[in-house]
C-alpha cells in the first residue's frame, strides 16, 4: 500500500504592516511646539523692544521691573517650546521612518546621504536617504 504523500508546508506567516499615524501624530504636536516656541519668542522680542525704550545703557528704571521678569518669563517658555517641539517633531520623524510599512522588494536600491547645510540664521545636518 503505497504512503500518502507528504502533507504541503505551511504558507509563510503573513507580514503585518505597522501604521505610521502615530510617528505624525507625534510630528504634529511636534509642530505645534515649535510654532508655539515662535509665537513666545516673538512676544518677548516685542516687549522687549517697548522696555528697551525705558532703559539708558542697560540699565532700567524699578518701573521696567514687572516688564522685565515677564519678558523673561516669554523668554523661558520660547525655549521650552523649541527644545520640547524639536525632540517630538524628531521622535515623529523617527516613529515614521522606521514605521513597518508594505513589504518592498530586497531589489530595491538602499542608500543613505549626511551632509552639512547653512542657512542666514544657522546651519546643521540633513539626512537622507532611500531604505
Amino acid at each position: 500500500m503505497p504512503s500518502p504523500p507528504p502533507a504541503p508546508p505551511p504558507p509563510p506567516p503573513e507580514k503585518k504592516h505597522g501604521s505610521r499615524a502615530p510617528g505624525a501624530l507625534v510630528l504634529a504636536l511636534g509642530g505645534a511646539g515649535l510654532g508655539a516656541g515662535t509665537i513666545f519668542g516673538s512676544i518677548a522680542s516685542a516687549k522687549g523692544a517697548s522696555v528697551r525704550t525705558q532703559c539708558v545703557a542697560n540699565v532700567c528704571p524699578a518701573s521696567a521691573g514687572p516688564d522685565v521678569s515677564e519678558i523673561k518669563n516669554f523668554v523661558a517658555a520660547s525655549y521650552a517650546a523649541i527644545i520640547g517641539g524639536s525632540v517630538f517633531a524628531v521622535t515623529g520623524l523617527v516613529l515614521i521612518i522606521v514605521a513597518p510599512g508594505p513589504p518592498v522588494s530586497d531589489d530595491a536600491p538602499k542608500s543613505a546621504r549626511l551632509g552639512p547645510w547653512v542657512g542666514p540664521g544657522g546651519g546643521g545636518l540633513s539626512l537622507s536617504g532611500t531604505f
